[in-house]
């Protein structure tokens, strides 16, 4: 939102204690008599509502912007919602706050300030001074004290009373020098509206990259690569229809990544009717001493579903511009029934009696800042014969019973009443993002109604009927187990670490398991699934790949695949060679061929080799999904039916009648927590593209993007984008000590955290011009060499990089520049042996 001049006056928290309390216990009786849904039909639309959100939400005044909308949690999340914004404070660090009350009233407001890890308390204040707009929002500065450090990231929640409960909102912070957040904000909203006015967009020319390869089939995904005709909507008639809310997701001074929702409106094929879209825009951005660089773009956007009926024609159903993330569909096994989701919507249709019922949606036509939220997401589990429906929603709640909650609900429709009922909740606090990373891994139900899903080290079976529940494996790694990508097969190495020598493979639709053990002298290693068959290897107890005393890999000498029953499919294995870096991608195994080297635990670099399957990837969430180019606005989705609907006269379109919580309660899943392991987390487009126990694995996956790696903390550990094009350390040894230190006294085997405050990771195999991030972060890169030393790199320029070379004799220590070609080329013939660190923010 822009800057508006805004009516205050002067209020006293304390003084609406009383009417807070009339209030509240007026809002708890409408809530409890009311109904907890709602079915509406106004010229086709369907309106599925629960009860309407009742928490507050807070907006943060960044140069005038009134941005980084903040929704509240009845549950303390921690350092864990942390994520979702970073809001720059002003030069006297008064950061003033917007709040939207809803007809709540205020009885209570504080804010802390820990480190990003909480391990550091810096401040506790409560605030009883605020103001009253005549708008109806209440705004107030925290008068944030002079605690915090510059350029340092810090923890900001704060704590809203209204009524009896307390709602906790997130953020992070930042006070820095670097004053450019307000150009970025600037040039993402310019960029935004402009794309609606095809002679104004001309000026957006000079950020567009435009790649002939990129798809320019599209508009529900479009990028910095894309055509000038697909960013300006092409002759979608495409119109912004709402106002534009900006996010600040990532910022430090230099970088910014910044978020731009809004809603737009476009004709249909017809001409007779409108469309109507949620549209997201990710900006990363550099700040330049006279202009702002777009390192990356990317747009989606995704039609709103609203059951209209001309979106029924023929043999299939028009969901309309969106992406394959959005969607999943499934038929029940006589055919007659198919459920779909699309842009976190599920609907069902019945192809018999040509009924289509909205049977779960958050969104409101009353409400589109807490019900639009889309930090959650839908599962469908089942489609029954009868109509009935299994399907879970899971993240965040933006209404209803579970409001204000992270976690997961199970939900079953029961066609004959017409009505949902919840079974149970499972609260989580953690990101969506994290959760949904879970969910996509395993999350099932079976015929005989057990419930699957893995919540961080663990998987649990929980039974539908009695709600009981069982630990089926915890302690898994990421190394140690797979699933296959129907969820129906699970497969884990037994034993530890040192005693991998039995795999067990279970059958999740039967619940029974197998075991695969391993001949004398061998181990086991679970690789992943290709559809439902295992694939493992098998090497020798000491077939381990040691790189300077860290085990880098363990390299098989025979890879297997075994169907469900352990009948050997193939087994694939070549003399004097072992296999390592294994990857499936479609229906291609990828794996790199070593041999022994002449040391213990050597191995050398052989070649590459793919595995080609001649059975397709089984297609499981799209199945019934097709796709074609309209023209005016470009590529359409649709649901495939059966048969052709001939005529929408008799067409009903409904949502559930009523919701019942009779059966339902809260499920904790507990904690199962194994030694602790650094994670990294890898962002690109302002989303979250996965996790890695590996700092290499997961720059792999934000690299091309732009992206940047965090710690599970919200940490910075790297970004792309921020790196000048020249840095020099003038004492590389000096400034090296936090690291030389930590390694003098014991072997470098983990990633960790020092007691001093610096975070110490294994990069190795991460190309040399990565690496120069952390030069440029003041902090010198430690470098292993073939011969047992070290050295330390320690500036770069466009061409070359600065080597310095200690030695322990007094005056012997050297410095070389070499080109950054021949470095390069150095480097990786000493394997890419690097180890980097980073201070960590606020230790």
């Amino acid at each position: 939102m822009a800057r508006k001049k805004i009516r205050k006056k002067n209020i006293n928290v304390k003084l609406v204690l009383i009417i807070s309390a009339f209030v509240c216990f007026i809002a708890a009786m409408v809530i409890y008599f009311g109904d907890s849904f709602k079915t509406t039909e106004r010229e086709y639309k369907i309106y599925s509502s629960m009860e309407e959100p009742t928490l507050p939400v807070i907006y943060a005044n960044i140069e005038g912007y009134y941005a980084n909308v903040m929704h509240g949690y009845l549950q303390d999340m921690k350092n864990r919602a942390s994520a979702e914004c970073m809001t720059p404070l002003p030069e006297n660090r008064r950061l003033e706050l917007k709040i939207k009350l809803y007809n709540n009233i205020i009885s209570e407001l504080s804010y802390e300030i820990r480190s990003l890890d909480l391990e550091h308390y810096i401040e506790k204040t409560e605030v009883t001074e605020f103001v009253s707009g005549e708008d109806g929002d209440i705004y107030v500065k925290l008068p944030i004290q002079n605690m915090i450090e510059k350029d340092t990231p810090y923890l900001l929640k704060i704590r809203l009373g209204i009524g009896e409960r307390t709602v906790n909102y997130y953020t992070r912070i930042i006070w820095t020098e670097n004053d450019n957040i307000f150009r970025m904000l600037e040039t993402a909203t310019d960029f935004t509206k402009k794309t609606f006015d095809y002679e104004q967009a001309r000026d957006l020319t000079v950020y567009l990259e435009t790649d002939k390869n990129a798809d320019n089939s599209t508009l529900g995904t479009v990028g910095i690569n894309s055509t000038f005709s697909q960013i300006t909507w092409g002759d979608s008639g495409m119109r912004l229809s709402s106002d534009i809310d900006v996010s600040v997701l990532e910022y430090n001074g230099l970088m910014g990544a910044v978020e731009v929702r809004y809603d737009t409106e476009s004709p249909d094929e017809t001409g007779e009717a409108t469309d109507r879209y949620k549209n997201v825009d990710e900006f990363t951005m550099r700040a330049g001493t006279d202009r702002i660089y777009m390192m990356n773009y990317l747009r989606s956007t995704n039609q709103i579903f609203e059951g209209s009926r001309q979106l029924f024609a023929g043999n299939r159903i028009r969901l309309g511009i969106t992406s394959e993330e959005n969607l999943q569909t499934q038929k029940s096994d006589n055919g007659r029934y198919i459920v779909f989701k699309t842009n976190k919507e599920l609907w069902s249709y019945d192809q018999t009696d040509k009924k289509a019922v909205n049977i779960f949606s958050f969104r409101s036509e009353k409400d589109t800042v807490r019900a639009d939220f889309d930090n959650y997401d839908i599962k469908i589990l089942s489609s029954e014969d009868n109509g009935n429906i299994d399907f879970a929603v899971y993240g965040y709640m933006n209404r209803g019973r579970h409001e204000g909650y992270n976690g997961i609900v199970y939900y079953r429709y029961n066609s004959t009443d017409d009505s949902i009922e919840e079974l149970f909740f499972i609260p989580v606090a953690d990101t969506f993002e994290n959760i949904k990373l879970e969910i996509d891994e395993l999350c099932m139900k079976n015929d005989s109604g057990m419930f699957y899903i893995k919540q961080g080290d663990a998987v649990t079976a929980i039974d539908t009927t009695s709600q009981e529940m069982m630990t089926v494996v915890s302690g898994l790694s990421e190394d140690r187990y797979a699933v296959s990508r129907d969820q129906t097969k699970l497969a884990w190495i037994e034993g530890s670490t040192f005693e991998e020598n039995s795999i067990r493979l279970m059958d999740l639709e039967t619940g029974s398991a197998n075991t695969i053990s391993s001949g004398t002298g061998e181990v086991l290693s679970v690789i992943d699934f290709y559809n439902r068959d295992l694939i493992y290897g098998v090497r020798g107890l000491s077939d381990n790949r040691i790189i300077n005393g860290r085990v880098k890999g363990k390299p098989v000498s025979r890879l297997v695949i075994a169907d469900p029953e352990l009948n050997i499919v193939m087994e694939y294995k070549k003399s004097g060679m072992y296999f390592d870096d294994i990857k499936t991608e479609g229906n291609r195994i990828h794996l790199t061929l070593f041999r022994k080297g002449d040391t213990p635990y050597s191995f050398v670099f052989a070649s590459k080799d793919t595995i080609v399957s001649s059975e397709a990837e089984e297609e499981l969430y799209l199945k019934y999904i097709s796709s074609d180019n309209s023209g005016t606005r470009k590529k359409l989705f649709y649901v495939d039916l059966d048969e052709n609907i001939r005529t929408t006269k008799n067409l009903r379109i409904s949502a559930p009648k009523n919701i019942s919580y009779e059966r339902s309660g809260n499920i904790e899943l507990g904690t199962h927590k194994t030694a602790e392991t650094v994670m990294f987390y890898a962002y690109a487009n302002g989303r979250l593209k996965g996790r890695s126990s590996s700092l290499k694995e997961a720059l792999d996956m934000c690299y091309d993007e732009m992206g940047w790696v965090t710690d599970k903390n919200s940490a910075v550990v790297y970004s792309r984008t921020d790196k000048a094009s020249t840095y020099t350390i003038k004492e590389p040894f000096s400034a090296a000590q936090p690291l030389l230190l930590s390694l003098e006294n014991q072997q470098f085997t983990d990633d960790t955290i020092t007691k001093d405050g610096y975070i110490i990771m294994d990069a190795q195999g991460i190309e040399l011009n990565r690496m120069l991030y952390y030069i440029n972060k003041g902090h010198p890169v430690y470098a292993r060499l073939n011969n047992g030393e070290y050295c330390l790199i320690y500036a770069f320029d466009r061409t070359s990089v600065s080597i310095y070379y200690p030695s322990e004799e007094e005056g012997m220590s050297t410095k070389e520049i070499m080109s950054m070609e021949d470095a390069a080329s150095y480097f990786e013939a000493n394997q890419n042996d690097y180890i980097c660190f980073v201070k960590y923010p606020g230790r």
